[in-house]
């Protein structure tokens, strides 16, 4: 990989590209494995790679199969944390001081029959960049993380809570990590590597995963290309060749440092060794504010609302476009509440005001809060998420979820209150926004329930792992076709070749009859 921060420029030599790891070590279910999650952000931050990441971290610690997981996060200095954390949010002179904030966040947000699973917390150096709006590591993450591990790639089918220990250690820089479980000669295992935002961990400085992991997984959430080529900071003559050439960066080190990649939806463009799931799930917290309120037969008399940070690539030019045209067609406004805070707020409060929007902004929320419960739909227009996880959130608690036909909704589009316009098509989000307005949402049905869960999306990730099915067999020439018979290796390449040698010379046909035989030698000829 190729990249330049504040003047310093680094060039990390890919690594070649492994084969899919057998299905005994891709297959998570049945053993208990050691399983390391690194991804890009971390709470207090309210965005999905640091919410999505933790509860994958959760579920997986409270399988059957009590898997050994490690969460692996940044953590900023503090003058990078005011920069990235909200206005309300604490700061962290520690790693251990943020371990202590993640670990109670779990248990306030994370509410479960089930017992409280076990999880190791390990921290690596990072800081945020600007020029481009991420957290960038900044050493070897790997080594910070997991220090002096061990490859270790035999499953351990004990399924129970033996041997998880938590002992703490401090290393020299302010680096911090929690021992996690040790494998037999005393180092950390390293086993599987699940990368959130494989191609985001790797843009400044590539990592040996392959090396380091028995196996390598990576997820992709984010559709780097649309934000790209929507990012005013970049000069609009060279915007799309510049988004073309990070959509390829990060294609290129996805693939150097993943055996396989998932994408949450086909919102975004191919990536070699991939498959299309949706493995993120729901917090519980959501699943029982829906089924109580149903319970209690409460109504939804809050109308419309968005949740999101306020950006402009997040669905807000939709949403004003939306309602003006709504109002312009019918005479009658959207009541639509926003809750989010960002750099674009004021520019969107402004034009609202413009156009005669009755909009309504109350800052930023958590989405479980008991103040957006009597609100009957969530709005969202937006087409730049990969998986918009309030989407998810919305249904869970019963609401209905208003939203473009588009591959970052196909997962939604199953549900029954999910109301899909199509794309550009006016009178169409005319009428379902109507509709979404005065009609309530119907009870969600068992099996919906089960699809939001993290249950459901733990399985979905086992299956998405599995190596692919191997390529079904050459059909055997038979009858005539004698002269293809004991070169059956060579049957795929005969349409290429009839098609190379018929603008050649009669040598080049003479010497192709002879090798594969020809058509006037077949059976009925």
């Amino acid at each position: 990989s190729l990249s330049r921060i504040r003047g310093g420029l680094q060039v990390t030599a890919p690594s070649p590209l492994a084969p899919h790891p057998s299905r005994d070590v891709a297959d998570l279910r049945g053993a208990r494995r050691t399983i390391a999650i690194f991804t890009t952000a971390a709470l207090p931050w309210l965005t999905g790679t640091s919410i999505n990441p933790l509860l994958r971290a959760w579920a997986l610690a409270c399988t059957p199969e009590r898997h050994r997981v490690t969460l692996c996060v940044p953590f900023l200095a503090p003058e990078d944390q005011e920069k990235v954390f909200p206005a309300d949010a604490p700061s962290f002179a520690t790693p251990s001081e943020q371990e202590a904030f993640l670990r109670e966040w779990t248990r306030d947000h994370i509410s479960s029959e089930k017992s409280d699973p076990v999880f190791e917390i390990a921290f690596y150096r990072a800081r945020w960049v600007d020029e481009i709006g991420a957290i960038i590591p900044l050493g070897d993450l790997i080594q910070e993380c997991l220090p002096d591990a061990t490859p270790d790639v035999t499953p351990d089918k004990t399924t129970d809570k033996t041997g998880r220990s938590r002992d703490s250690r401090r290393s020299r820089g302010g680096k911090c990590s929690l021992d996690g479980p040790r494998s037999r000669d005393g180092g950390r295992s390293r086993d599987v590597a699940i990368l959130e935002e494989p191609e985001h961990l790797n843009w400044y400085k590539g990592h040996p995963w392959k090396e380091r992991f028995s196996f390598v997984v990576g997820i992709v959430h984010t559709n780097y290309l649309v934000y790209r080529l929507t990012d005013d900071c970049i000069p609009e003559p060279v915007r799309e060749l510049w988004a073309e050439g990070f959509e390829l960066l990060g294609r290129k080190v996805s693939a150097t440092a993943c055996h396989k990649i998932i994408k949450l939806s086909d919102a975004v463009g191919e990536r070699e060794q991939s498959v299309t799931a949706n493995v993120n799930g729901v917090r519980p917290h959501f699943l029982a504010l829906g089924k109580e309120r149903r319970k209690q037969g409460l109504g939804f008399e809050g109308g419309a609302y968005y949740i999101g940070k306020a950006l402009w690539t997040k669905g807000y030019r939709e949403l004003l476009d939306a309602c003006t045209g709504y109002k312009e067609a019918t005479g009658r406004h959207v009541k639509l509440t926003l809750f989010g805070d960002g750099p674009d707020l004021e520019a969107i409060k402004l034009e609202a005001e413009e156009k005669g929007l009755h909009w309504t902004f109350e800052g930023a929320i958590d989405h479980g809060d008991l103040r957006l419960q009597p609100f009957r739909v969530l709005f969202n227009p937006s087409t730049s998420d990969v998986v918009c996880t309030t989407s998810a959130e919305a249904l869970a608690m019963n609401k209905m979820v208003l939203c473009p036909e588009h591959p970052s909704n196909a997962f939604f589009a199953r549900f029954k209150n999910t109301i899909c316009y199509p794309l550009g098509n006016v009178p169409a989000l005319n009428a379902a926004l109507s509709h979404t307005l005065h009609e309530n949402p119907v009870a969600l049905s068992p099996q919906e329930q089960e699809e939001l869960t993290w249950d459901a999306a733990t399985q979905r990730l086992y299956s998405a792992l599995l190596p692919p099915p191997p390529p079904a067999p050459i059909p055997t020439p038979s009858g005539g076709d004698s002269a293809l018979k004991g070169r059956t290796h060579l049957a795929p390449l005969v349409p290429k070749v009839a098609r190379q040698v018929a603008f050649r010379g009669g040598n080049d046909r003479r010497r192709f009859a002879k090798t594969f035989g020809s058509r006037g030698n077949q059976a009925g000829e």
